[in-house]
């Protein structure tokens, strides 16, 4: 019989599902996430799915009463080992896990959001709290998962978690095959222009994110409204507005983007956006792990701008496949934009070398190599 094994996020826990697919060999695979639309699509693919309930921001009866559905459900499936991702539901599943005695217990921390980004009272709350779960949930498991160096080290130096118990796998499984330009011929490339009447000398400078104000998508627009007299540029911004956050865009600045950019909301066409575009830019002040979308378009061999943090950082050499900014900075985007715009060659350099990272690293075998072997391990060791 294959060993049991339930993956734990919140509402994009299907995010998870490239990863189940291809460990499913292996194992008997189960997501549990805080989306009740998720049944069927999980089904589609094999895989059961639990729905439970959380609140994103403190809550404590509402944060006590998941992590008792959650151990109802560790208690009822009795899985051998469960692999949780995210901030909050990473916390309360390793928790519930180890109050309902699962023998393997993994969290992955996918980034640190706002929480060391931002000073004043309320995050210093935020914070406290946010490291008492966390500390807790680290002692119940056998390892802490971090996908780049430097929450690694943040992690460590706070006493959250001892240093022998964590690992890194760079980030989540990104399909260097589906995201790749010699898959689109010229008319294929132009699709997205043509959809939006954008002419072929324009320079199409493209940002995927949430939209929310720590993201940076109104610095991009910022840079958008700076560089507008000069005429070749055009700004794409892909992604939807994201209620839940603390730091979510008013009414005016969301009126502001809607003058300032071509805003396409939501789309599942990210790989024929990035294959009409020039350039991807990501002024994120957010605490990133590793950003999906930096990795997609590195991966399309777009040159990259983006903020010198955490998650960045691990994915842009600075000058070498992209350039770094500091945060909270257009005028530093406007410049970078303009160096790379100007020049046709260092486009190519960067995005031939951004390609070759993403094959290299970030691909999704590399992915499921590391997180079978760490599997394999524990479960192994658990034996003896």
């Amino acid at each position: 019989m294959k060993t049991k094994v339930f993956l734990v996020g919140g509402p994009d826990i299907d995010a998870r599902l490239d990863l189940m697919r291809r460990l499913q060999d292996k194992f008997e695979l189960s997501a549990v996430g805080s989306n009740p639309n998720l049944y069927d699509l999980f089904d589609k693919n094999g895989s059961n799915y639990y729905y439970y309930s959380f609140a994103q921001h403190i809550n404590p009866l509402n944060d006590l009463i998941a992590i008792i559905k959650l151990i109802n459900i560790f208690r009822e499936e009795k899985p051998a080992l469960v692999h949780t991702f995210g901030t909050k539901p990473c916390a309360l599943a390793r928790i519930a896990a180890g109050l309902a005695n699962v023998p393997i217990i993994i969290g992955t921390i996918t980034g640190l959001g706002m929480l060391y980004r931002k000073d004043g009272f309320k995050y210093a709350i935020i914070r406290f709290f946010y490291e008492i779960l966390q500390k807790i949930a680290s002692h119940f498991s056998d390892l802490t998962i971090f996908q780049n160096k430097d929450d690694r080290k943040k992690f460590i130096s706070r006493g959250i978690v001892r240093a022998e118990k964590t690992a890194i796998i760079p980030g989540s499984c990104i399909l260097t095959d589906k995201f790749n330009l010699s898959r689109f011929n010229a008319i294929e490339r132009n699709q997205i222009r043509e959809e939006l009447s954008i002419s072929q000398d324009s320079f199409v400078v493209t940002m995927v994110a949430r939209i929310i104000r720590a993201k940076g998508v109104l610095d991009f627009c910022d840079t958008a409204n700076a560089l507008k007299e000069e005429g070749k540029f055009i700004f794409l911004l892909v992604g939807s507005e994201d209620e839940g956050k603390l730091d979510k865009l008013s009414p005016k600045e969301i009126e502001y983007i809607r003058n300032s950019v071509i805003w396409l909301k939501k789309r599942k066409d990210i790989d024929h956006i990035l294959a009409s575009s020039d350039l991807f830019a990501y002024p994120t002040n957010y605490g990133e792990g590793l950003p999906r979308a930096l990795i997609e378009a590195g991966s399309m061999e777009l040159p990259l701008v983006a903020t010198d943090l955490p998650g960045c950082r691990a994915i842009i050499d600075g000058g070498v496949n992209g350039i770094l900014i500091p945060p909270n900075n257009s005028a530093y985007l406007v410049q970078a934009i303009r160096c790379i715009a100007a020049s046709k060659t260092m486009r190519q350099n960067f995005g031939e070398i951004s390609r070759a990272k993403a094959i290299s690293t970030f691909d999704i075998k590399h992915i499921i190599k590391k997180t079978e072997e760490v599997y394999m391990d524990l479960l192994e060791n658990s034996l003896k």
